[in-house]
């Protein structure tokens, strides 16, 4: 038996309402990514780096290295320099 079934015709209006909200959020959301733009105010052409673990583990340790400090200063705002430098290079290795 499914849920729906089981939930009072108010109790499932009120749910399907909710849901109904945070699908039509979520699309406009989306709706409002833009391209990231350069100084003059340019779409950014550089190509998105990897983020997906299989794209990563692609990487020879120079592209990870130099991927690494490219994002350190961000990398930064949620790690210690330490787990930046050296937790986060071993685990690629």
């Amino acid at each position: 038996m499914s849920m729906a079934n089981q939930l009072p015709a108010n109790d499932l209006e009120e749910v399907t309402r909710d849901v109904s909200r945070v699908y039509v959020q979520a699309m406009y959301s989306v709706a409002a990514i833009v391209a990231k733009r350069d100084a003059r105010n340019q779409e950014k052409t550089d190509a998105a780096p990897p983020i997906v673990p299989l794209e990563i583990t692609g990487l020879s340790t120079i592209e990870f290295t130099e991927l690494l400090f490219e994002h350190k200063e961000r990398l930064r705002h949620s790690f210690s320099g330490t787990v930046v430098e050296e937790v986060i290079s071993n685990e690629f290795e």
